[in-house]
């Protein structure tokens, strides 16, 4: 499977947990198999357009949202995770560690690259 179909089963399963939907429920109303729907997300199976189509429309999405998913390298969850982990923190901190917080982690990466894009 190339990383593109991956990466669409990926976001389709993205969409379809923020909207508290099964894959059951998902292959109900596209008339797809839930079977089809899982090997779909695992990246296992690339589906038509038609069947693009279908996921879409039960999502109350633009087939092109199936398409929008972040550059290589991120991976689903992760940094969401460490964003509400960070922001937990920095909640309980006054705007003067934070601050210093900010200095810090500035002075650690200079003249690194993110790794971003690689």
């Amino acid at each position: 499977m190339d990383r593109i179909g991956k990466r669409v089963g990926v976001r389709i399963q993205q969409i379809r947990k923020s909207q508290n939907l099964t894959q059951a429920k998902l292959a109900e109303k596209t008339d797809l198999s839930e079977n089809f729907i899982g090997s779909i997300e695992r990246g296992v199976r690339i589906p038509s357009l038609g069947a693009l189509e279908k996921i879409s429309q039960a999502l109350r999405v633009k087939m092109k949202d199936l398409f929008d998913f972040p550059e290589e390298g991120y991976y689903p969850g992760i940094y969401e995770k460490m964003v509400t982990s960070l922001d937990g923190f920095i909640k309980e901190r006054s705007a003067d560690e934070v601050e210093l917080i900010l200095d810090i982690a500035k002075r650690i990466f200079e003249g690194k690259t993110t790794g971003k894009g690689k």
